[in-house]
């Protein structure tokens, strides 16, 4: 007779964990990401544009996309690490 779990019966595996988790951790690397470069150079680009500026949201436009590339790649080289002290640097 072969064993089972008692607490856990119907666990998926870890492999299909970690195909879950990895676009789990694109998606709030992008989403941290987003929220940064908004933080950041979206007031920066508000403040200049209420100002009349010339080019306000250059800072956004420029900084913006290898920020969320960089974020996604982090965000998903996190989740597949599976290791909290090593995915916290």
């Amino acid at each position: 007779m072969a064993s089972r779990p008692a607490l856990a019966p119907d666990a998926p595996d870890e492999h299909a964990v970690r195909q879950m988790l990895i676009p789990a951790g694109v998606a709030y690397g992008l989403f941290y990401g987003l929220g940064f470069s908004l933080f950041a150079w979206g007031y920066d680009g508000w403040q200049l544009s209420a100002a009349s500026a010339a080019s306000p949201w250059a800072k956004l436009a420029l900084g913006l996309p290898p920020v969320l590339v960089l974020s996604g790649v982090v965000g998903g080289l996190a989740a597949a690490i599976s290791q909290a002290g090593v995915s916290a640097i």
